[in-house]
């Protein structure tokens, strides 16, 4: 299996690199997600390349698209699609880290600190005043994470809790705040 960049596959295939990403999500080119591209049988690509078509564009484009029959409007004027069959990656609690250790303030549900997760970094701290959703974060990062679990909900405009935040990320040598 080779690792590509999706700015490789848009050059190898002509398409933009917008739409690599609509094949790659959809798996019309079958690939695993690693931390630095893709990665694909080399029969995949060359079969990819040779047989894809405008179907396989249009197939994709009508999944994306902001409006379409499968969407409904909700009595909130709110939008909702459900997209769960076009997330394909799921392996970010087994990817790779790359070393470098950050802290997420006012970290909410986790949402950036995953992302970080997907890039490689490991969270050491994850601050939030709201507990229940800091016990989603808790819940989103814990298992895979255990030194988040140490701090609970914090109120960092409390004096004492800034030095013990502070003294815990010089101990932990933290690149990302």
């Amino acid at each position: 299996m080779k690792e590509y960049t999706i700015t490789e596959i848009a050059q190898l295939s002509g398409l933009s690199r917008k739409d690599v990403k609509k094949h790659l999500i959809a798996q019309t080119l079958r690939n695993q997600v690693s931390s630095n591209g893709y990665k694909i049988e080399e029969d995949d690509l060359t079969l990819w390349l040779k047989e894809r078509n405008q179907y396989d564009l249009e197939k994709i484009k009508s999944e994306f698209d902001c409006v379409d029959d499968s969407y409904s409007a909700n009595s909130d004027n709110y939008i909702e699609k459900d997209i769960s069959h076009i997330i394909i990656n799921d392996n970010w609690s087994s990817n790779t880290l790359n070393g470098i250790k950050f802290a997420d303030f006012f970290c909410g549900a986790g949402g950036l600190s995953l992302g970080l997760v997907l890039a490689g970094f490991e969270p050491v701290l994850g601050v939030e005043i709201d507990g229940e959703i800091y016990q989603t974060y808790k819940n989103n990062l814990g298992k895979r994470f255990g030194k988040i679990n140490q701090f609970g909900a914090l109120d960092i405009t409390k004096q004492e809790i800034k030095r013990q935040i502070i003294n815990y990320l010089k101990q932990e040598h933290i690149q990302v705040i």
